[in-house]
């Protein structure tokens, strides 16, 4: 049976102002005019964001798929505005040589002002499980808060960095320690950059993250002869978690 075109609506693309909207609240900053990157796309796998970056119908489906469930599964993070300087935009212009610039985008969870400390909120599940695994805190989460106090010195004091790992029944906090990622970064973004121009992937970073990347065949890590650790329990779960 042929199915009646209905001419009162029609489907179409998400309007840019909501898709815009989700992207920032999933960490997600765009800027066209400048080499221009989020802090979770340099600190983890340079070889997925390459993948992201140049695949434009899959960077398209995620922001379908994945971006709403992420806004939508993060009422744990209403908790950061237990502090009145939370959700911070920052935009931080790093010197690449020959004139040229990029920019890094990040967003803070909390800053306590008195304290002069970033506080960094990761939702998951069996926050003490992963601890006693060794799992947490993250390396790439390390990281993470590392490029927050770097790319926000310019413009506030900090003194302190504190990963807090919460799920619905338990939390835990890590003090992290402080260092200056503005050197990583720009060799980071370098990388990038020069793996999107010459149309070639940059190294392969194998974890346990492989097998939860959705370009695990593309990237075909087992091809680099490299044993990728197994995975537990706990962290299968946490591949589930909100943030």
């Amino acid at each position: 049976m042929e199915k009646t075109k209905n001419n009162q609506f029609m489907q179409v693309e998400i309007p840019d102002g909501i898709t815009s909207f989700l992207e920032k609240k999933s960490g997600i900053f765009r800027n066209e005019k400048t080499p221009s990157y989020g802090v979770t796309e340099i600190v983890r796998c340079l070889r997925k964001s390459f993948y992201e970056r140049t695949k434009k119908k899959r960077k398209s489906k995620k922001s379908l798929d994945n971006l709403w469930p992420t806004v939508r599964g993060d009422l744990l993070h209403q908790m950061t505005t237990a502090y009145n300087w939370n959700e911070l935009d920052m935009d931080f212009q790093i010197p690449l040589g020959n004139d040229n610039s990029g920019t890094i985008s990040g967003r803070l969870d909390m800053y306590d002002w008195k304290t002069k400390t970033i506080i960094d909120l990761k939702t998951t599940k069996d926050v003490y499980t992963q601890a006693e695994e060794g799992t947490i805190p993250k390396k790439e989460d390390i990281l993470q808060i590392q490029c927050y106090g770097t790319i926000f010195s310019n413009i506030i004091p900090i003194q302190e960095l504190v990963l807090v790992y919460a799920d619905l029944n338990d939390m835990l906090a890590f003090r992290i320690a402080n260092e200056d990622k503005t050197w990583w970064l720009k060799e980071r973004i370098l990388e990038l950059e020069q793996g999107i121009s010459d149309k070639k992937p940059p190294k392969r970073e194998i974890s346990k993250l492989c097998y939860f990347c959705r370009f695990f065949n593309e990237c075909n890590p087992n091809e680099s002869n490299i044993i990728i650790p197994e995975k537990s329990g706990s962290e299968l779960n946490t591949q589930k978690g909100v943030k």
